[in-house]
């Protein structure tokens, strides 16, 4: 093992010879409340081990609910460097007192700790070794090191005691429209058992919705009378409202280099306004998504006499400069704008280096820019292909307080060499924009309107080359699209009710993105059309963290024009590559591959989709999912729901800070694929690809992988 330390890690973690480490720290008779709960307040710790954690909800904080329960986690084993926590007498009789003040606080009055035991028994005695004895009364690790210890401490619980009542004083006095969120906030109820935690809780929920109805100076106070012999507590709280109170002034302090003008005009916080604890919140968040800064503190500052509010803004600017060069693999699907997904029919490697300057030309302007070297394998993950050579160039100038305190000019500059994104093709694609961006309502509203945007797609000449002899003989592989160049007006808005953007469980999300290409604002666009895309999604919360997730999408693109006589047929007919409508993928209808979804890898001007999820988790880290997608493109006028195309599957998720990397497999349901014959233009039956485990088995249907929720 010795060697092994020093050839893989230069070293383990290693006793003292004249100590002991704690191996392991376990509470016994501990059955209404969780042992993990208890120990997370102890100064005795166990060595660390690798668990798997199979509770759904927050836990392992000191004094932090829930409180209840044993948690089901199973415990694997321990990392030789891992380090070891010493064994201390002195502070073990301490955590044997913080036991009985923890269950105190829990309400268990009479709770005591029994018996506690300590093995080896010679560390009862002393928790110092003599470091020359060989067999001091343990067996030492290695050579050279101390012993290991195991503790076990049993405890006593005991009846708890219950809040006989609970009395609100002062509740007249508040707002009538706050009176029932304030009962509601109160954790502690009547019959039910007394927790220091949730009276605490308690008192600053109540502070919180008198805050933001504008009470600032809001004062819940508590008186608590405990039996102790009866088991019976008596809870008052008394409600003192105070006045309705206002904003005073914002001053930024100690910005250093950076304008606080800026600063202030991103908080939209202005004299005289009624005072809101979610304004105060709202103004954090904006200043911290200027970019600039590392930390950012809002703090009202609350007087004791009088209503004004001041505003203390403090700041901690990040580094103006920042380099970064890293690597890694795209799969199943790519965001192609900040608003819009695009699921992928091959995968690749790549190289990131980005600089960004946090304080461009000064003004709090800022300066990204991005290049991906990357080698693309054109089939589906993880099959290799043959891979072939990519670059991807990003610049992003984005200008803060453009007009008005809180709108974002954002100019973009995306030049693309690679293969189609829907083909294996190689072409250049160049993207630019000027864009207007804003949140609204504490950012749950955001609108960007884009004046104009460019896209200027070629494919150059002897790209047919790149395709194999089998390539060439697919049907559904059609000749190479004519180049093009487009003009157009983007507006994306939306509306996010949802509790966590990344992994949500109730609420809802609505999405409109729009288009209109050419016409008066034309400058050359190969086509005029317009373009509209609704997107809505809604999350039930069930029992046991379970979420009911659905969503419904339509698309629809009315071409009127075109203006480029040189274009091929397919493209007068179904408009831009980059902007058809495409189905299938893990974006998408997951019982297909990306873009093999209705009418063809060619896309469509008419796209619906339908999706149902129950997200089951298992643990806090991984979870299950079972989907049903429906959905259709076609290259007709109207929409087509005689298509349905049924698929239903099995997902996986283990959730990250990232957001949760998903395998999702998909089957395609017979019978409920076409309800009557099949008469879309450009199908072939190619595009129906089965999965094939290794010449085992396959089914009609598809896997992918990839990162974030399908909606």
């Amino acid at each position: 093992m010795g060697l092994i330390c020093v050839v893989v890690l230069g070293a383990c973690q290693r006793v003292p010879p004249n100590r002991y480490g704690v191996q392991s720290l376990e509470i016994e008779g501990a059955e209404i409340f969780d042992p993990d709960s208890i120990k997370a307040c102890l100064a005795t710790q166990p060595r660390d081990r690798l668990t798997i954690d199979f509770d759904l909800q927050d836990s392992g904080r000191c004094g932090v609910p829930p409180f209840e329960g044993d948690r089901a986690k199973l415990k694997l084993w321990t990392w030789f460097w891992t380090e070891w926590p010493y064994y201390d007498r002195v502070m073990l009789e301490q955590d044997i007192e913080r036991i009985e003040r923890w269950y105190a606080a829990r309400g268990h009055h009479h709770a005591r700790v029994t018996e506690s035991r300590v093995v080896p028994e010679a560390a009862q005695e002393a928790d110092l070794l003599d470091p020359e004895d060989p067999e001091p009364g343990c067996t030492r690790l290695n050579d050279g090191e101390g012993c290991e210890v195991d503790i076990t401490l049993v405890v006593e619980e005991g009846e708890p005691t219950l809040v006989e009542e609970l009395n609100l004083y002062g509740l007249d006095r508040a707002p009538e429209n706050l009176r029932e969120q304030i009962q509601a906030a109160i954790e502690l109820k009547e019959g039910e058992r007394w927790d220091e935690a949730f009276y605490d809780r308690s008192k600053a929920a109540i502070k919180r919705l008198l805050a933001e109805e504008g009470y600032a100076r809001a004062e819940v106070k508590g008186l608590v009378r405990i039996d102790r012999t009866t088991r019976k507590a008596v809870v008052d709280l008394q409600i003192s409202p105070g006045p309705v109170c206002v904003f005073g002034e914002v001053r930024v302090v100690d910005p250093g280099h950076l304008p606080a003008e800026t600063i202030e005009g991103a908080a939209f916080i202005y004299e005289g306004e009624r005072y809101s604890q979610s304004a105060v919140q709202d103004a954090q968040t904006a200043i911290f998504g200027l970019g600039a800064f590392s930390a950012v503190t809002v703090e009202p500052i609350v007087p004791d006499d009088g209503n004004v509010i001041d505003v203390e803004v403090r700041v901690s600017a990040a580094r103006k400069h920042r380099f970064g060069l890293g690597g890694g693999l795209t799969s199943g699907v790519i965001q192609r704008t900040d608003y819009t997904q695009v699921s992928l029919n091959r995968w690749d490697v790549h190289l990131v280096a980005r600089y960004e300057n946090r304080n461009f030309l000064g003004g709090l302007r800022r300066l990204t820019t991005r290049v991906e070297p990357k080698l693309i394998f054109p089939a589906d993950f993880p099959q290799p292909g043959s891979p072939q050579p990519g670059l991807t160039t990003d610049i992003t100038f984005q200008q803060p307080a453009f007009l008005e305190p809180r709108t974002q000019l954002r100019v973009q500059f995306r030049y693309d060499l690679g293969l189609d994104q829907r083909d294996i093709f190689f072409r250049h694609q160049i993207d630019t924009g000027l864009y207007l961006e804003r949140f609204f309502w504490r950012q749950r509203i955001f609108i960007s309107l884009g004046l104009p945007a460019f896209t200027w797609y070629k494919v150059p000449t002897g790209q047919v080359e790149t395709r194999t002899d089998d390539q060439l003989e697919r049907p559904e592989l059609p000749d190479l699209p004519s180049s093009y160049f487009l003009t157009r007006l983007e507006q994306v808005a939306w509306l996010d009710l949802r509790d966590d953007a990344t992994n949500p469980h109730k609420g809802f999300y609505l999405q409109l993105n729009l288009q209109e290409a050419g016409y008066i604002f034309g400058g050359g666009s190969s086509w005029d059309y317009i373009r509209i895309q609704p997107d809505a999604r809604f999350y039930i919360p069930l029992p046991a963290r379970i979420t009911l997730a659905g969503r419904f999408l339509i698309g629809a693109m009315f071409i009127t024009g075109v203006n480029d006589p040189e274009l091929d047929e397919l493209s007068q007919e179904l408009g831009p590559r980059t902007e058809r409508f495409y189905g299938g993928g893990a974006a998408g209808n997951r019982g297909y591959l990306a873009n093999r979804l209705g009418s063809g890898r060619e896309g469509g001007v008419r796209r619906w989709l339908a999706q149902l999820e129950l997200r089951v988790p298992v643990t806090a880290n991984f979870g299950l999912v079972f989907f049903g997608d429906t959905g259709d493109v076609n290259r007709l006028p109207q929409f087509d729901f005689g298509n349905p195309q049924l698929s239903v599957g099995l997902g996986f998720r283990y959730y990250t800070i990232i957001g949760p990397i998903r395998v999702d497999l998909g089957w395609r349901v017979p019978g409920m694929q076409t309800l009557g014959q099949d008469e879309r233009a450009g199908r072939v039956a190619a595009d129906d690809t089965n999965v094939n485990f290794f010449g085992l088995f396959e089914w009609a249907g598809a896997v992918h992988v990839s990162i974030g929720e399908a909606f």
